[in-house]
């Protein structure tokens, strides 16, 4: 009879008359575990022996209530708010998807959950109804890069692409429709009422812009001004002619005031919170005009957690109350809330998975593995082949350059930057390694000798505003083959420099944004290159082209010089054998591509032909530059992930009902 209760009382429609706590459900049940007696049967007789099954019963009604107990947590999301009660509930639930790298973003109406996962077929988003315990893909969102973000509405979500495309979906059905163009990595959006969507997009100055909600052209945001720090995060006031947006690097900045009524001049310079990357604003269910900022105060310039603050803030005055209260230690950027007092936020995602650098030759056999496990992108081979340059992704999410000795097994930290040090190019003679990092805070070119000795130098300061990384060194010294970071849809340029390695002059535009990446000059005569190799998917599928190179023209190849498509069947990041006859490339499948290069000063190539398929899943394959091949072809790099099958660990959720009541403490 008690459990009979117990379940007609999770079940009550009203919240005042349904369960308030699992506690209350344990002890119940413990009751009836132990055999202690009903109080509504005191006094009749003793009833005789219980049946197996009737023992066992109780165990499963446990789960049954517990997951009733858990769902309850998200119906909250959906009642209207009301006056926070004295109690305040912590406890853990697992990820809806292992596989999730991010918490996602939770639907205004708090009906529908959308993360990003690693699962199936590369990266892409996943739907999950609150009701219901499945997630699903949404086809149409593959190449996903950072969270979404929801229209009032709940009807749609916009997110990001790795290709530099800003797209948008109707969440009940329909095909990703492209908004516009922007950075492969846009951080935090919201629509305003006149019908337009506001999208942080910290690759493209001024990192703050604006697009029709319908698609069209984006344009920055009025009144912000080119030359800021980066611009990112922005979230809207309830007045709707306000917002929040971030002003700093990526991992540490200060949190301003912006209007949507500013047609001409600038944004407000208003500071509200110094230190920290995303705030939220959150309505008081006391008071309408004066609800809570929520926002995460890192303790380092480069910390992935901090705590979790929550200060109150005067709509009308359009300022912050009195002090900050802390809610939660050890708390992400990425945290959901609802408006009925439920806060949720990852307690921890496990690390990246890490990848093996592992060394194949032609026919595919796994010479030997290189350094230990790690998070590794952008592999480049020394010119004689005996060592690797790869970036590597530390705990603390920065990224800094690591060098693996192929000879003697032994890995070492090449620079320390407290920010992203990225895409490692050695020069010719392998007595100077170039490299993008955004230390100044928008990507430049800089340059370090490959012994370790010296100090960073500054090869190239960027003014095209959208920062810089190398791409791949001219056999003679003289050209960097340099492009907008990141790289996907970008636009590309040839570098000169002098004898020092610094740039002699301003660089030559080579392709327009979107024609060309993944740029890499041939070996030529003297070390002069005669052609590059490059990835382009303006046929609507990336391929492989090359197209010649010439120092005298303003364009960097010749008039008319033409362009010939090596692949046949897609292809990515080419890679030349130092003998000028061989080309390589990733076919779509993983599989590396061998094409024959003839012919005296015009270009000829063979029919591809596969060589192999590195045994194992490749460690980010929707990265560029993710492998290399030796300069003389017989050996292949790349960063393998775990086996399949692997069981991954899930990450899991702290959820804290009526949070706001820590604010009375």
């Amino acid at each position: 009879m008690r459990v009979r209760v117990l379940l007609q009382r999770c079940l009550q429609k009203e919240p005042k008359e349904r369960l308030q706590a699992i506690g209350d459900a344990r002890i119940a049940l413990n009751e009836v575990l132990s055999g202690a007696p009903d109080l509504a049967l005191v006094g009749r007789a003793e009833a005789p022996a219980v049946a197996l099954w009737r023992r066992a019963l109780p165990w499963a009604l446990f789960g049954m209530v517990t997951s009733v107990a858990l769902a309850l947590v998200f119906v909250r999301f959906r009642e209207k708010p009301h006056a926070p009660a004295e109690f305040v509930q912590r406890f853990e639930i697992p990820t809806p998807d292992p596989s999730a790298d991010s918490v996602g973003a939770l639907s205004p109406d708090g009906m529908r959950w959308v993360l990003r996962s690693t699962a199936g077929n590369g990266p892409r988003l996943w739907l999950r109804r609150m009701d219901s315990s499945e997630a699903h893909p949404l086809a149409g969102t593959e190449s996903a890069t950072e969270p979404p973000f929801w229209s009032p509405d709940s009807r749609f979500i916009a997110f990001s692409t790795h290709d530099g495309k800003l797209k948008k979906m109707d969440i009940e059905g329909g095909p990703a429709q492209v908004l516009c163009d922007s950075g492969a990595y846009v951080r935090g959006g919201f629509w305003t009422l006149d019908g337009k969507i506001i999208f942080g997009d910290p690759d493209r100055p001024p990192g703050l812009w604006e697009v029709p909600a319908a698609g069209g052209v984006s344009s920055p945001l009025p009144g912000v001004e080119h030359g800021n720090p980066l611009l990112y995060s922005p979230a809207p006031l309830p007045d709707g002619r306000h917002f929040l947006y971030v002003s700093g690097r990526p991992t540490n900045g200060d949190l301003y005031l912006g209007s949507l009524d500013n047609k001409a001049g600038k944004q407000s310079s208003k500071k509200l919170i110094t230190g920290t990357v995303r705030a939220v604003h959150v309505p008081s269910p006391e008071d309408p005009d004066l609800g809570y900022l929520l926002f995460v105060r890192g303790t380092g310039s480069n910390a992935l957690t901090g705590t979790l603050m929550a200060q109150r803030f005067d709509l009308r005055k359009l300022e912050l109350v009195g002090e900050p209260t802390a809610i939660a230690e050890q708390v992400s950027a990425e945290f959901l809330v609802s408006l009925t007092g439920t806060l949720i936020y990852p307690s921890g995602f496990p690390a990246a998975a890490n990848g093996q650098l592992t060394l194949f030759d032609r026919q595919g056999k796994v010479v030997e593995t290189v350094g230990q496990p790690g998070d590794y992108l952008f592999i480049a081979f020394f010119p004689d082949g005996k060592r690797v340059a790869a970036t590597r992704e530390s705990e603390s999410g920065n990224m800094n350059l690591w060098m693996m000795d192929l000879a003697r097994g032994t890995s070492t930290r090449f620079t320390f930057s407290s920010q992203h040090d990225v895409h490692a190019v050695w020069s010719p003679d392998g007595n100077r390694v170039a490299f993008g990092s955004n230390r100044l805070g928008t990507y430049h070119l800089f340059q370090k000798l490959s012994n370790g000795g010296g100090n960073d130098e500054l090869l190239f300061k960027s003014d095209q505003g959208a920062g810089e990384a190398p791409l791949s060194w001219s056999g003679d010294g003289r050209f960097l083959l340099i492009g907008e970071n990141p790289i996907a849809a970008a636009t590309n340029w040839v570098l000169p420099l002098d004898k020092d390695a610094h740039a002699a002059g301003k660089p030559l535009l080579f392709a327009q944004k979107g024609l060309g990446i993944e740029l890499i000059f041939s070996p030529g005569p003297q070390g002069r290159p005669l052609w590059v190799a490059y990835t382009s998917n303006e046929s609507c599928r990336y391929e492989i082209y090359v197209r010649p190179f010439d120092a005298n023209s303003p364009i960097g190849t010749p008039l008319g010089g033409g362009k010939w498509q090596v692949s046949t069947q897609g292809g990515l990041s080419p890679r030349w054998n130092s003998n000028g006859k061989e080309l390589f490339y990733v076919a779509p499948d993983g599989t590396v591509m061998s094409v024959e290069v003839t012919g005296n000063g015009v270009f000829r190539c063979g029919i591809p032909k596969p060589l192999f398929t590195p045994k194992g899943p490749v460690h980010h394959p929707d990265n560029y530059f993710s492998w290399d091949a030796s300069s003389d072809g017989k050996k292949f790099i790349f960063a393998v992930s775990p086996p399949a099958g692997t069981p991954a660990q899930p990450a899991r959720f702290t959820v804290v009902l009526n949070w706001p009541s820590l604010l009375k403490k």
